[in-house]
């Protein structure tokens, strides 16, 4: 590991990231670092999940003004929600990402002279991306609030190497946060081959197990996660929104990542799965038990994927189809109160 680049593993897959100048890592002031420490052992740093609603706290670990470092500057960037995931430098190394100094003209010459093709575009969740095939690789240019392009990512064809640009005038936040994204679209590209799926959904650890609550987003998720820690004993949060799914000797287990929503919760710790269980609105609360193609149809929407490479989308379905063979599958239709909880606990223990 140097100044420059690092490495972290998230369920068994592993990556490093290198930063060109003027970019660099920031440098942790001691209550981040004891965060990141406990974090890393697989403890609790109090927090609750955050709501549809409710003021968003920082993301990273750190928390305050005051906690940053004092050679802070639009160039540092806060991998702090990484950390506890940090791994020596090692000959395995499943992919790399490359924040680049500059921008990627050559790229951008080549779109005005019609020299890349256009595959599809995400304008419905945040950030808004576009995709495109050009030379031997896959474009990504990410969107900022303001309706124009703000990064580009750059992925070679057998997503080992990755480049990301930030925008001229994004701050380290922005550009912390479409890193983000970039890395997990590299690690969905790498990690159906470890039998992992990286999945949008909160997870609560309770009784040695985990349970994971899926749903379109404003279903509710976190809303029915936090009446878990409100009202079941012995109930803890894992992550609230990008947890990973792999397959292990037939059994499948849950784990933390550093990616989980407005919730800054990234625990490096991983738990068998009890239950999936898809929430939906409802008049009443009601639960019950669904398989085959119906456990696999409420599912399969919540698995990351890359639909344009046919091989990372048969591996992933492939993943879900076993899952769904392996662990309980609920529908739950739930109003968000105490009840609810209560109610899933007790068939998610059946």
């Amino acid at each position: 590991m140097t100044e420059s680049e690092r490495f972290y593993d998230v369920a068994g897959v592993t990556f490093g990231v290198k930063l060109e100048a003027p970019w660099s890592f920031m440098h942790y002031t001691e209550p981040v670092a004891e965060r990141i420490k406990i974090a890393a052992a697989g403890g609790i740093v109090p927090v609750m999940p955050t709501r549809a609603g409710d003021s968003e706290p920082p993301r990273t670990y750190v928390q305050k003004r005051v906690e940053l470092p004092e050679d802070y500057g639009p160039h540092v960037l806060d991998f702090s929600q990484y950390e506890p995931f940090a791994t020596e430098e090692s000959s395995k190394i499943d992919f790399r990402l490359t924040v680049c100094n500059g921008q990627p003209d050559e790229f951008r010459q080549a779109q005005k002279e019609g020299q890349v093709t256009k595959l599809m575009s995400e304008t419905e969740v945040l950030p808004y991306y576009y995709v495109y095939r050009w030379k031997e690789g896959t474009v990504f240019e990410f969107e900022g609030a303001d309706g124009k392009i703000d990064s580009t990512l750059f992925v070679e064809n057998g997503a080992e190497s990755g480049y990301f640009w930030a925008g001229e005038k994004m701050r380290p936040y922005s550009v912390i946060f479409q890193i983000c994204f970039a890395l997990r679209i590299m690690y969905t590209y790498n990690s159906w081959k470890y039998k992992a799926v990286l999945m949008h959904s909160s997870v609560i650890a309770h009784n040695g197990s985990a349970v994971l609550f899926l749903g379109t987003s404003g279903t509710g998720k976190s809303t029915h996660s936090r009446l878990w820690l409100e009202n079941i004993p012995g109930a803890e949060l894992l992550n609230d929104d990008n947890p990973v799914l792999r397959i292990e000797d037939g059994k499948v287990n849950a784990y933390g990542t550093p990616w989980s929503g407005k919730t800054p919760c990234y625990r490096k710790a991983n738990l068998p799965v009890r239950a999936l269980v898809r929430l939906h609105q409802a008049p009443a609360n009601e639960v019950k038990q669904v398989k085959g193609l119906d456990a696999f149809a409420g599912v399969i929407s919540s698995a990351s994927n890359v639909k344009w490479d046919k091989k990372v989308m048969d591996g992933v379905m492939s993943i879900m189809s076993q899952i769904v063979m392996t662990v309980k599958c609920l529908s739950m239709g739930c109003l968000p109160d105490k009840s609810a909880a209560e109610m899933c606990c007790a068939e998610t223990e059946k």
